[in-house]
């Protein structure tokens, strides 16, 4: 774009006219309202809205005197609610992303890392290295729709795959060859058999084969769970970042989808 075809740029805002506009994200509101709501003097808070006023972020209304956000304020209201989010997951999690290899998370995923502000890092103690694994078992149980990327392999996945698919799960799994041919030794047939023929008529199970991946993601239609590996390329079993709350797992769900996208399928014949 050329200098002559810019638009003219705005002024920096100040925390409390980011205040203001996210407290207006929600709905229109009153002088009162705002000062009650924000905390702050009345006069403080006239002038900020003046501003904004001027800055064409926010509108007041000529009868109620209501003030609400136009609609490039609504925009910039929305990106800042993003920020501070993403902000605060960042610092939440700060040894977490500071100690794990993140270039298996797409950018465009990693612009909206605010939907992991409700998620948590869940680490195992020196005392019960096993509590993050069993509790991932525990809540992959009691699903009924899962979507996994996986390039480590631990033998009781299997079997618990095995076992919800045999209740009707809906199983989508994206793992190496490597943990392919790992499923392949630790799942006989004998052992299948119980549950094949549920799989092959109700098409419950669908794999696909992908190299490289750096990251163990399984998210459901109850919770997320995301590994990485650390910094020097060993996968970290004793840390999860874990969540339930509608974003992040829709988050996770587009995480997958970006996977899936990339992936190939294979046969259920070629797997067992």
């Amino acid at each position: 774009m050329s200098p002559g075809k810019r638009g003219r740029s705005r002024a920096r805002l100040t925390p409390l006219q980011d205040d203001i506009l996210l407290c207006l994200k929600e709905e229109p509101r009153r002088l009162a309202d705002l000062r009650k709501r924000i905390d702050a003097r009345d006069t403080s808070v006239l002038h900020a809205i003046k501003q904004l006023e001027s800055e064409r972020l926010v509108r007041k209304d000529a009868v109620t005197h209501a003030c609400s956000l136009t609609s490039i304020g609504r925009v910039y209201a929305i990106m800042l609610d993003q920020l501070l989010r993403a902000s605060n997951v960042l610092s939440e999690m700060e040894d977490f992303w500071l100690s794990h290899d993140i270039s298996g998370i797409p950018e465009h995923l990693l612009m909206g890392i605010s939907a992991l502000d409700n998620a948590r890092v869940v680490r195992a103690t020196p005392s019960n290295l096993g509590a993050i694994h069993g509790r991932y078992l525990e809540l992959l149980k009691g699903s009924r729709k899962v979507d996994g990327v996986s390039p480590i392999f631990h033998p009781d996945f299997a079997a618990t795959m095995a076992e919800i698919l045999g209740e009707g799960a809906q199983v989508r799994l994206i793992v190496t060859k490597e943990v392919l041919d790992r499923i392949r030794e630790q799942v006989r047939l004998r052992d299948l058999a119980r549950y094949a023929k549920r799989i092959i008529i109700n098409r419950n199970l669908e794999m696909f084969v992908r190299e490289g991946l750096k990251i163990a993601l399984t998210v459901t239609e109850n919770f997320l769970s995301l590994g990485l590996f650390t910094l020097d390329g060993a996968y970290d079993y004793g840390v999860d970042v874990m969540g339930s709350h509608p974003q992040t797992l829709e988050w996770g769900q587009r995480l997958f989808e970006y996977y899936r996208g990339n992936s190939e399928r294979i046969k259920f014949s070629s797997v067992f």
